[in-house]
């Protein structure tokens, strides 16, 4: 975010495992074009990979610490109780258009420090390394993005440049840039959440030479989603008095394909995360509205948008209903086994996805076993999927 040349904290990259929430952090390293890049990933209690949760991904803000935007945000008290993965990204190094230097992220407006990168390459690639790995499953169809301040920025830029791979969207107190928004060219119709401060002093209101007013985000993808242009509001309970803040709530009516595009107005609020927590010695993110928890308001809504175009996972139809698909990995043939309690019919279709949704390969069960020829996939992570009356049945394979 510009401006904020005093959050020059130091980014902790270390091993160390952390003790907020009641499950583990791994911090975890990719190559992306050649650089190596970090994230950190907590993993809430009774997740083994063998069944497939949700992925979200948290951006922290320009020149901050992963360890402050797991405190601010303290997602994984959502995640403990609500079952999904947190993906917490470490942005490099960056300069503004105030030629102010800090850890963020590379989005139009802004200077890469060094070698040039791409962030939306990295997140692509992490959303595949976290679901590459037997230990983990991810739910292609429910993977998520949010961030504050400057990582608000860069979910929302994700929302133009990555909804291929990605639900929805949500950012707190930090909007697309005039730059980036004039960038911005969506490949799909999205639903985008996003929380504002109106006394934000480095978001101004009204806007500025670096962003729009802080109506024009919601605007944009609202006219994108073909919403109604005039929204609902509401006024939320104003349950902490002494917070010197309130909230309302703008929901844009009838979008496309049930799509939402939702803003809460922090009204007062300023440059902070609504509802976690807030370091001291910091009175100029103040004041801090505790109506609401963001991270709560943001899961609720993201529970809601699953990926249109990727594929639904969906548990086993029952306790006694299991496929067996072999050999796995393999380089040529698959054999898929219905299990007894499973009749071979024509509505028996099964699909292979590959790691971005699209289907590579259709067929249907006319027998028990079945063998398919899929020599022509290039190696790499794929998903099975067998659809019936009941439901569906998902399955990783591996082509090597």
């Amino acid at each position: 975010m510009k401006k904020l040349v005093f959050l020059l904290f130091i980014l902790c990259a270390g091993t160390v495992l952390f003790s907020q929430g009641q499950g583990q952090y791994k911090n975890l390293n990719i190559q992306v074009n050649g650089l190596l890049r970090q994230y950190r990933l907590y993993v809430p209690p009774g997740h083994n990979g063998t069944e497939a949760w949700p992925l979200v991904f948290v951006f922290h803000g320009a020149g901050v610490s992963l360890d402050w935007q797991v405190n601010i945000s303290q997602m994984y008290l959502v995640a403990d109780t609500a079952k999904f993965l947190v993906a917490y990204p470490l942005g490099r190094a960056v300069k503004d258009t105030l030629l102010n230097t800090y850890s963020g992220w590379l989005l139009p407006g802004y200077q890469p420090v060094g070698a040039p990168y791409d962030d939306v390459a990295f997140v692509s690639q992490m959303i595949d390394d976290v679901d590459a790995k037997p230990e983990y499953s991810v739910d292609r169809s429910r993977v998520f993005a949010t961030g504050w301040s400057n990582g608000s920025e860069l979910a929302f830029y994700l929302a133009c440049e990555l909804s291929d791979k990605i639900a929805a969207f949500a950012g707190v107190a930090g909007p697309l840039s005039n730059v980036a928004m004039a960038a911005c060219t969506p490949s799909r119709k999205t639903s985008v959440l996003y929380i504002q401060g109106t006394s934000d002093i480095y978001v101004p209101s009204n806007g500025d030479a670096f962003y729009p007013p802080i109506t024009d985000l919601p605007e944009f993808w609202a006219n994108y989603d073909n919403c109604g242009i005039i929204p609902d509001s509401t006024d939320l309970p104003n349950s902490a008095t002494n917070d010197n803040s309130t909230v309302t709530l703008f929901d844009y009516p009838d979008c496309d394909e049930d799509h939402e595009v939702l803003f809460y107005r922090i009204n007062g609020g300023g440059h902070n995360w609504p509802g976690g927590w807030l370091p001291p010695n910091f009175p100029q993110l103040l004041p801090i509205n505790m109506d609401i928890h963001a991270s709560v308001e943001i899961w609720d809504f993201f529970k809601r948008h699953k990926h249109p175009d990727i594929a639904s996972t969906v548990e086993n139809f029952n306790l006694d209903t299991k496929l067996h698909v072999f050999p796995n990995p393999t380089s040529d043939y698959l054999t898929i086994r219905l299990p007894n309690n499973l009749t071979p019919t024509n509505q028996n279709n099964i699909a292979i996805f590959d790691p971005a949704g699209r289907a590579c390969l259709k067929a249907t069960l006319n027998a028990n076993e079945t063998r398919i020829n899929i020599g022509q996939l290039p190696p790499g992570l794929y998903f099975l999927e067998l659809q019936r009356k009941e439901g569906r049945y998902w399955q990783k394979i591996t082509v090597q």
